[in-house]
């Protein structure tokens, strides 16, 4: 048999590998359900990766790290038209990336190893890198950056060896590197894996230039080689990063856009680095989830591999091969891989001894790298990559130095060796890495199907004409389902175009948005208000949110969330609450999901002459829905502001027409303007029972008292009476009942009596001569995209114009001058404008480089294309 057959022959094997998880991973019309949720993206979802502003997200959040999946996304989007099963989808990105991977190592041990063995050597090297266990933690967690990584760095590496080895042309191994690297894009997504995928590259590069004189080449040819292939990449791919660049400067700009960032990442690192001992790393049996669970095991199968002897005795059988591939290897390609072997497992072990104080110092000093939290499912990569290729080479050095024994029997140990690996690694081959419901007593399992109802209900929201987002209760992330659902908000989320808010966890968004998505204290306080009844106005809070419609989802397991201290009682205590509002109608049922309406949400664009100032933290917004604020709320609050003198230039502009004080004292401006008693005051005390509370009121009179108590806990009783004192006098009054009193300005204390658990919170209020108005003005809107809207108010007054989209540094209106920008309502974008003529144009600035960077990187495709194409004409 010729050698080109032998090497065909070999490749159909290890795509035979590669496509075993298609036929084993999955049950019928079962979806995988992956730690981090990630169902195949669609072609109407797909559309949004055009933009850098995700209007599907809460309330508007800066999408700045989704362009960058545009590409991997866009292999189901297209199959999507004419396939709609999402679980066909699912095995399409399965059939693709796993196989892929193997025959990618493959290519790369065949052509840089040497001898009668490198067929065997490189199907040896594909068996380890297709099945190995750190293999679980990718596709577990379906992981585009790593996925695509995954499958291609082997080839960029054997191109770049070979070139800077002088053994392929450098022109055109640079142009196959780039071109070949387009999937890579989606490191972007990751920050963190992006770090450990951008390293391969950059080793790899440093190692062949260390070796230059070694191979016999000039060095300035192969600095040339890796300065020219750094170049074009950054040309090719400027369709993401010059975008993503451009949004995280913007925004920088907010001071607390990363604020905390490093102190997080540093506490999951110490939690994720319990488990990465020297050993754990070397077998790659470092993944905290094998000894962790909730009642159930995280991993069903991982104590048998911890545990068992013959399982023990086989986890040291790869590192073990490599350590002898590493050791007896006096090739010249096997320092890199040698070198990511070794630099992987120091990494990997992150906190753990014996390298803490390594890992201590690049996570001070080096630039991003405290963004690694989880050090051992990022270097990971590099072990693999070491490992497989040091195993092939073991093989193809054994089988040299034993030709004898090689040709008696080579195949049978290659194919023992493979059995053994396969053995080991059952969970990928066999799919016991994804539970089935019969594994499972507490933990939802990992194969589910998405009940009728769903999409039923995603339907008929698709179909209301009626502008508005959707709210989705109960619950925060992770959000876990009686029929196995699991992920970080609703799986309504994937099933409508419609934006879907929830009062997300920004310890799991904020680095992969890399920007506060203002909106979720709002929806904390929508939550907070259901399960302590402490409104029956949750329309207005929701309307603030520009929400249409509540979806009660009484399908979410209440048992998991309680081990977690949340405070969520039943479905029924919700319903219950929900049905008491007095302007939230049921509207609709679809199976275990109720479908209520908001009345009156506030429009995505409106303008207002006046704003009421509050002085104070945004939980305020809760009581205030009880008020007459809220019912045409213009709000703006003083320390959401980060520019300065925002504030001032409303009170002299004339522009504020009511106040809201927690009750500390107010700076001058609004002290002086509230003297005269014309504008409506609103002094809002939260007082914690047992703990005296110190009320500033900023003017004399008699003042109407609201009191209203709630209690975390539902199980607690109600009291029928508030009691307390004020300025160290007996009082009470009926919870939602109002009294007068009169009260002179300056401080007076307030405590309350109530059990603990309790809160209570007294609304004192003024009318004033002028009662509130916010005077809005009638605003025509056009929507052309996600990231740009025309806006056209008609004042002879100045107004602030506001814009329900989660305030962010990258919106502009028009140019500089033609606004000056403030936070409104809470969470949105508002310019104050001084007389508002024609139309503005409002931008998600950012996005005006995509036109650019697109059409750079279409440039650089065609360009590195016709390199390939176009023979260079040779030199007589």
């Amino acid at each position: 048999m010729s050698d080109r057959a032998r090497f065909w022959r070999g490749a159909a094997l290890v795509l035979g590998l590669g496509w075993v998880p298609v036929w084993t991973w999955f049950r019928g019309d079962w979806l995988l359900k992956t730690s981090d949720i990630r169902l195949p993206v669609t072609w109407s979802e797909w559309a949004q990766f055009r933009y850098l502003w995700n209007d599907q997200l809460a309330a508007g959040a800066a999408a700045l790290f989704d362009r960058s999946l545009i590409l991997f996304h866009g292999v189901t989007a297209v199959a999507s038209r004419v396939i709609a099963d999402l679980p066909v989808l699912q095995k399409l990105q399965v059939a693709i990336w796993f196989p892929l991977a193997g025959l990618a190592m493959y290519a790369l041990v065949v052509h840089l190893v040497r001898g009668p063995a490198r067929i065997a050597a490189g199907v040896a090297a594909a068996g380890v890198y297709l099945y190995n266990v750190w293999q679980e933690h990718l596709w577990l967690g379906m992981k585009p950056p790593l996925m695509t990584s995954y499958a291609i760095l082997p080839l960029v590496l054997l191109w770049a060896i070979q070139a800077m080895a002088g053994q392929r042309s450098r022109r055109q191994a640079a142009c196959w590197i780039v071109l070949v690297s387009l999937p890579i894009s989606a490191m972007g997504n990751n920050p963190s894996e992006a770090i450990a995928i951008a390293g391969v590259m950059v080793l790899c590069m440093l190692v062949g230039i260390a070796r230059s004189r070694a191979m016999g080449q000039p060095i300035s040819s192969n600095l040339a080689f890796a300065a020219g292939t750094l170049l074009a990449w950054t040309v090719v791919h400027s369709f993401w990063w010059l975008p993503q660049a451009a949004a995280v400067s913007a925004s920088m700009q907010d001071p607390q856009a990363l604020a905390g960032h490093r102190a997080v990442a540093w506490h999951w690192l110490e939690g994720t680095s319990a488990h990465t001992s020297l050993a754990n790393v070397l077998r790659l049996q470092a993944d905290w989830t094998w000894r962790d669970g909730m009642v159930d095991p995280y991993r069903t199968y991982a104590a048998a591999l911890l545990r068992h002897p013959g399982w023990l005795t086989l986890s040291w059988l790869t590192p073990t091969m490599a350590l002898y591939g590493a050791v007896r290897s006096r090739r010249s390609h096997a320092p890199l891989f040698i070198g990511l072997s070794v630099l992987g497992v120091v990494l990997a072990t992150g906190v753990h001894p014996p390298f803490r104080l390594l890992y201590r110092w690049a996570f001070d000093h080096l630039p991003l790298f405290w963004a690694v939290r989880s050090p051992y499912y990022k270097f990971g990569l590099w072990i693999c990559l070491g490992y497989a290729f040091l195993v092939g080479q073991a093989i193809a050095v054994w089988a040299a130095r034993h030709p004898e024994r090689w040709t008696k029997s080579g195949t049978a140990l290659v194919i023992a060796f493979l059995g053994a690996q396969l053995l080991y690694a059952y969970p990928l081959v066999t799919g016991r890495l994804f539970s089935d419901a019969s594994e499972r007593t507490f933990l939802p399992p990992d194969r589910i199907r998405i009940p009728d109802y769903a999409y039923e209900a995603a339907g008929w929201l698709e179909q209301q004409s009626a502008p508005g987002r959707v709210f989705t209760i109960p619950g925060d992330s992770p959000w876990v389902t009686d029929w196995g659902y699991a992920g970080f908000g609703s799986v309504l989320g994937d099933l409508t175009t419609r934006p879907v808010v929830y009062p997300y966890d920004p310890a799991f968004t904020l680095v992969a948005q890399a920007a506060e998505n203002k909106s979720r204290p709002l929806a904390k306080l929508v939550v907070q208000a259901i399960n302590t009844e402490a409104t029956e106005s949750l329309g207005r809070l929701l309307g603030l949110l520009q929400v249409r419609y509540l979806v009660q989802q009484n399908d979410v397991r209440y048992n998991y969330y309680k081990p977690r201290n949340m405070v969520h009682d039943s479905p029924a205590f919700i319903r219950g609450v929900l049905r008491r509002q007095r302007d939230l109608p049921l509207v609709n049922t679809f199976g275990a999901w109720d479908v209520y309406e908001v009345l009156d949400p506030m429009a995505h664009m409106t303008a207002a002459r006046r704003v009421a100032i509050v002085y104070g933290p945004v939980e305020l917004a809760l009581p205030l829905a009880d008020t007459a604020l809220l019912e045409r709320p213009a709000l703006v609050f003083a320390e959401q502001q980060i520019e300065a003198g925002a504030v001032d230039r409303l009170w002299q502009r004339g522009m504020v027409g009511a106040v809201v004080t927690d009750g500390r004292p107010l700076p001058a401006p609004a002290a002086e303007r509230l003297r005269d008693g014309t504008l409506p005051l609103w002094v809002i005390a939260m007082v914690t029972p047992g703990v005296e509370y110190r009320l500033h009121v900023p003017r004399d009179g008699h003042w109407s008292c609201q009191g209203r108590l709630y209690t975390d806990t539902p199980s607690i009783p109600r009291s029928p009476m508030i009691r307390g004192r004020l300025d160290g006098s007996p009082w009470q009054m009926t919870p939602g009942a109002s009294t007068t009193m009169t009260l002179n300005a300056g401080a007076h204390e307030i405590a309350m009596d109530a059990p603990n658990g309790t809160h209570v919170t007294l609304i004192f209020s003024q009318p004033g001569a002028q009662p509130w108005d916010p005077r809005f003005v009638p605003v025509i809107e056009r929507r052309a995209s996600p990231v740009a809207y025309d806006a056209a108010p008609s004042s002879m007054e100045p107004v602030v114009l506001m814009m329900a989209e989660s305030a962010h540094a990258g919106w502009r209106l028009g140019s500089d001058a033609a606004g000056r920008p403030v936070t409104v309502n809470g969470y949105a974008n508002g310019w104050v404008l001084e007389a508002p003529r024609g139309a503005y144009a409002i931008r998600f600035h950012p996005q005006a480089v995509v036109p650019l960077a697109t059409t750079i990187a279409i440039v650089g495709v065609v360009a590195l294309t016709g390199t390939l194409i176009w023979p260079r004409r040779r030199q007589p």
